[in-house]
């Protein structure tokens, strides 16, 4: 956190304001793609081992799969977006940052997106244990407020 606020001042104070808004959404548009890749996977993978119920028959998650994969492909198209805007802002930063500080801003966005990732399974895991204390106490579990 501390250094990508180092490098957004520093492209800030060099770089006029559209440069420095292109950069800036970057940022922002990754972290949110990442998050929602997380967010259609993890849905995903929760339809993928639903057991069938009569309130959740087998077509009611098939139809659920269907939207969740379509969502993918339409998180894919927006993920392209992204990455040819990351070009684009390359070279933004190739103009005012030195090389150390290059160096640091690819280092910086990999670890953006895994640190956002270590959130989202930790997240993951105390839905689980929730879920888990739950079904152990016998108690009536909505999935909706996991």
């Amino acid at each position: 956190e501390k250094l990508g606020r180092s490098l957004e001042k520093k492209i800030e104070d060099c770089a006029g304001g559209t440069e420095f808004r292109k950069y800036n959404s970057l940022i922002d548009d990754i972290d949110r793609i990442t998050r929602l890749f997380l967010i259609l996977s993890s849905s995903l993978m929760q339809v993928e081992t639903c057991v069938p119920t009569p309130e959740y028959p087998p077509t009611s998650n098939l139809f659920k799969k269907d939207k969740i994969l379509k969502q993918l492909e339409e998180a894919r198209f927006l993920s392209e977006g992204v990455q040819k805007r990351s070009l684009d802002v390359w070279k933004i930063v190739e103009k005012y940052l030195d090389e150390k500080e290059k160096i640091s801003y690819r280092e910086f966005i990999v670890k953006k997106t895994g640190l956002i990732v270590e959130l989202r399974e930790a997240e993951d895991r105390v839905r689980t244990t929730l879920h888990q204390i739950c079904i152990i106490r016998g108690g009536i579990l909505d999935p909706s407020k996991l």
